[in-house]
């Protein structure tokens, strides 16, 4: 039997960053392919000298090649929630800290939906 694994996306309030933001949701990828994680890995390995390194698709050097990666797992939604690189920056540039929590959101919930049990 053939199976179409679809792409599961988790919407994460960013109210939890602050209640000003509350109701405006960030639109995660949660079920990535191993490709897209291996890219990820790649470029922290790039931006790190001492892991491996290997071609990347998303092309751009360190922060660059990241946001890029970035953007691209939280447009998989609604196209109203897609992101861009530029738009990325503009918030680093504004709040560095709502960028880092939007990363570490995002790690959150994939944790979460990898760490489901099965209900019964």
């Amino acid at each position: 039997m053939k199976i179409n694994i679809p792409k599961v996306i988790v919407g994460v309030d960013m109210g939890e960053y602050a209640p000003e933001l509350s109701g405006r949701v960030l639109q995660v990828w949660v079920n990535l392919p191993l490709d897209v994680l291996s890219e990820h890995l790649a470029m922290a390995a790039k931006m790190a000298p001492s892991l491996a390194e290997s071609a990347l698709t998303f092309e751009g050097d360190g922060q660059e090649g990241l946001l890029k990666w970035y953007a691209f797992v939280w447009s998989q939604g609604e196209i109203e929630s897609h992101w861009t690189v530029d738009e990325l920056k503009e918030i680093e540039e504004k709040d560095p800290a709502f960028l880092s929590w939007m990363i570490g959101a995002t790690w959150e919930a994939r944790k979460a939906h990898m760490d489901r049990k099965k209900k019964v």
